[in-house]
């Protein structure tokens, strides 16, 4: 997979700093946040392709940033790709060949 810039939400700044470090090793850039609040931030300013999204948001469910980005009316902000995160791996899209 080609160099993506990807949004990394997650409540728990330990597993935010090891996906944000898998990401990178994997040749893409991460974008870090630590709530639904900051990620539509961020998401707004960077246009990530990606956002890999944690079950440990202190402001929102998984659910909750799904309808924040598809409701956003940044275009940019619409067109992320919500990823599930599933422990402290990269989802299969984002990982290397």
């Amino acid at each position: 997979m080609a160099m993506a810039k990807v949004l990394i939400l997650d409540g728990d700044g330990r597993r935010r700093i090891h996906l944000e470090v898998l990401a990178q090793k994997a040749g893409h850039i991460p974008l870090p946040a630590g709530t639904l609040q900051e990620a539509m931030w961020v998401a707004e300013v960077y246009g990530p392709e990606y956002a890999i999204v944690a079950d440990s948001l202190p402001d929102a469910t998984k659910a909750d940033v799904k309808k924040a980005f598809a409701a956003c009316s940044s275009g940019p902000v619409r067109r992320v790709k919500v990823l599930d995160a599933s422990g402290a791996t990269l989802p299969p899209e984002l990982q290397q060949n």
